[in-house]
């Protein structure tokens, strides 16, 4: 609001005038998720890969992996697995290294999501493992990993374990842009499945409320 992406586009291009280039990544990367949260996926895109130009220049980081999985991210909703699946793999295997497990477990539930998208089973059991890493270290990536997890499971029928995991990623507090998700209406969703329209109309009436 009031200005805000404007003034970190400005940020960026004085920090990079200053040969402050990590600053500078840091702010297109942050860029990148804001112009995302509006649905400007062209400007995201390029301003993460313009964070990624320079951080590739840079040692790695934890900023440095962190744009890789908000790469990551942007393309995997966009369905667009490949590139998605690089940039995960690469968030993931960085953050490995530099023991970042927030950062780690969110490439795995991207990389995970990916595959299962676009076809590859395998996904499935990559979300599987992402679950289990944040239950073992209580992050806060659990709430977008069980998310994605029960999503996929309702597509492969197990609807009760499906609903179990959205209620276990709805009781995580959100502590910061790593653990945002989607937000819907669970319980317009269950209703809808059940065939009970009249409290599908009442959650879906409260939720828009």
């Amino acid at each position: 609001a009031d200005g805000g992406p404007a003034m970190l586009a400005e940020h960026a291009e004085r920090l990079l005038a200053l040969g402050a280039d990590e600053a500078a990544a840091r702010t297109l990367t942050l860029l990148g998720n804001v112009e995302w949260t509006q649905a400007d996926r062209a400007h995201a895109i390029d301003h993460l890969h313009r964070a990624l130009a320079i951080f590739d220049k840079l040692p790695d980081s934890a900023e440095k992996a962190n744009a890789y999985a908000e790469l990551a991210r942007l393309l995997m909703t966009d369905y667009d697995c490949d590139p998605a699946i690089e940039a995960a793999r690469t968030a993931a295997a960085m953050a490995r290294r530099l023991k970042l497990l927030e950062i780690e477990a969110n490439a795995l539930v991207t990389e995970g999501s990916a595959r299962y998208i676009c076809g590859d089973p395998d996904g499935l059991a990559l979300l599987e493992e992402a679950v289990e890493l944040c239950r073992k270290e209580q992050l806060r990536a659990l709430r977008r990993a069980a998310l994605n997890l029960g999503v996929a499971l309702q597509e492969e029928g197990e609807i009760a374990r499906s609903y179990a995991l959205g209620d276990e990623s709805a009781a995580q507090v959100i502590g910061d842009a790593s653990a945002a998700t989607l937000d819907y209406s669970a319980d317009a969703m269950r209703a809808f499945f059940a065939g009970d329209w009249p409290r599908t109309l009442a959650a879906a009436e409260e939720f828009v409320a």
